[in-house]
């Protein structure tokens, strides 16, 4: 199994989308965003070249249709989470 790391930026993005669903929605949609993100790192883990390519080697994964993870396998193959990108955010803000 591939070894994920988490970037400070990524886990910061990560807690502002809790914060986000626990201002506007319940903890059953909290629940699910956290299984989801789970899952999504679970695939990272076993077969983590198999997504996407979204610039130069940066990899997405459509995480829901709110929320994207982008990612970099680096030469140890291992995996750097860089961002967990809110939809609802401006694309042209996404710096990677």
């Amino acid at each position: 199994m591939t070894k994920v790391n988490i970037t400070a930026r990524a886990k910061q993005e990560y807690f502002a989308i809790i914060k986000h669903l626990s201002e506007k929605w319940t903890a059953r949609e909290i629940d699910k965003f956290v299984l989801k993100f789970e899952k999504a790192i679970g695939h990272l883990k076993s077969n983590p070249a198999t997504f996407l390519i979204a610039k130069k080697n940066i990899h997405k994964y459509v995480i829901d249709k709110h929320n994207t993870i982008f990612y970099l396998i680096k030469e140890d193959a291992t995996v750097d989470v860089l961002s967990i990108w809110a939809g609802k955010k401006n694309p042209k803000k996404l710096k990677l």
